[in-house]
C-alpha cells in the first residue's frame, strides 16, 4: 500500500507418512553385553500440520531515523498419530550376536493415540534503525495453545497454555570498527516425542517454554575481515526417561557457552570462513528422576 505500508501472507502445509516399523532391544544387559532380545513392530504413523501467517507492517522516519511497526498473527493446526505397537519376547542374546530368527506374527494394532494441537498467536514489534549509530528491536507476542491427546478407552486429556513471549534486541557502534549486541528471546516450542525406549514410545510432548540471552562484540580489522566474540545461556525444560522408562520432564537444562567467528578476506585471493562455539550444557535433575546425582553434565540433547 505505497512505500509506507506492507502486508505479507503465507499458508503452509506438512505432511509425514511412516509405514510400519520395526525396532530391537535388548534388556537387563550385563557388563559382558548379554540380555534379554525383543522386537517391536509400530503400525503405520502418520502427522499433519497446516499453519499460516499474516503481517501488516508500516515504516516512517526521516533519512536518518528510519522505524517499522508491525503486527502479525500466525495460527497452527496439527494432528499426530502414535502408539506403542506390539513386542515379542526373543530369547537371550548378546550385543555382538543377535539370533537369526522367523520373523514373528505381530498385531500392532491401530493407532493408539492421536494428539491434535492448536495454536493461536497474534503479537506486535517494533525497529528502529538510527543511520550507523544503533538499531534497536523490541517484540511481544501471546500464546493461546491447546493440546487434546485422545486414546482409545480412557478419557481425553487436553492442556492449555497461554505464556506472554518477550523479545528485545539491540546494538551500538562504540566506534567505526567496534560494536557491541545483545538480545533477549523467550520461545515455545515443541521438544519431540518420546524415544523407542520408552514406556510411552512416540508419545509427542506438550510445547514448553525456553529462553535465550546473548550479548557480544564486532570488531573490523579490515575494510573486509571481522571478528565476532560472544557469550550466550539457553534454558528449557529437560526431557528424558525417568527410573521407570517413562519419557517425561524430568529436570532443566541449562547451555552456557561462548561463540567466536573470523570472516573475511585474509588477502586479494584469501576468504577465510572459521568459528567456534564452547557449550557447557548442565541438567538439574527434579527429586526422584534419576538415581544418580542431581546435577550432571548433559550428553547428547539438542
Amino acid at each position: 500500500f505505497g512505500r509506507d505500508w506492507l502486508l505479507a501472507a503465507g499458508i503452509f502445509r506438512a505432511v509425514q507418512r511412516e509405514p510400519i516399523d520395526y525396532l530391537a532391544f535388548l534388556f537387563n544387559t550385563d557388563s559382558h553385553g548379554r540380555g534379554d532380545y525383543y522386537l517391536n513392530a509400530t503400525p503405520p504413523l502418520s502427522a499433519g500440520a497446516t499453519s499460516g501467517e499474516v503481517r501488516l507492517s508500516k515504516a516512517f522516519g526521516t533519512p536518518t531515523l528510519r522505524n517499522i511497526v508491525y503486527v502479525r498473527v500466525t495460527g497452527r493446526d496439527s494432528s499426530i498419530q502414535s502408539a506403542t505397537g506390539d513386542t515379542k519376547e526373543i530369547g537371550p542374546a548378546t550385543v555382538g550376536n543377535v539370533p537369526q530368527i522367523v520373523m514373528p506374527v505381530f498385531n500392532p494394532g491401530p493407532v493408539s493415540e492421536v494428539v491434535g494441537v492448536r495454536q493461536f498467536t497474534p503479537g506486535v514489534a517494533y525497529s528502529g534503525v538510527w543511520s550507523s549509530h544503533a538499531q534497536l528491536t523490541l517484540a511481544l507476542q501471546k500464546v493461546a495453545y491447546r493440546r487434546d491427546v485422545d486414546t482409545p478407552g480412557a478419557p481425553a486429556v487436553s492442556t492449555d497454555s497461554s505464556p506472554w513471549l518477550r523479545s528485545g534486541a539491540a546494538a551500538v557502534s562504540i566506534s567505526p570498527k567496534l560494536l557491541a549486541y545483545g538480545d533477549y528471546t523467550q520461545g515455545f516450542e515443541e521438544i519431540d516425542a518420546a524415544p523407542d525406549n520408552a514406556v510411552n514410545r512416540n508419545e509427542p510432548v506438550a510445547a514448553q517454554s525456553s529462553s535465550q540471552i546473548d550479548a557480544g562484540l564486532r570488531i573490523q580489522i579490515r575494510p573486509k575481515l571481522q571478528f565476532l566474540g560472544g557469550v550466550f545461556e539457553i534454558k528449557k525444560p529437560y526431557f528424558n526417561v525417568d527410573p521407570v522408562g517413562v519419557f517425561r520432564e524430568v529436570g532443566d537444562l541449562r547451555n552456557r557457552g561462548v561463540e567466536l567467528s573470523l570472516t573475511g578476506d585474509l588477502t586479494d585471493r584469501l576468504h577465510i570462513v572459521s568459528g567456534a562455539a564452547l557449550i557447557q550444557p548442565r541438567v538439574q535433575y527434579q527429586p526422584g528422576a534419576t538415581s544418580g546425582p542431581l546435577r550432571a553434565v548433559a550428553v547428547g540433547p539438542v
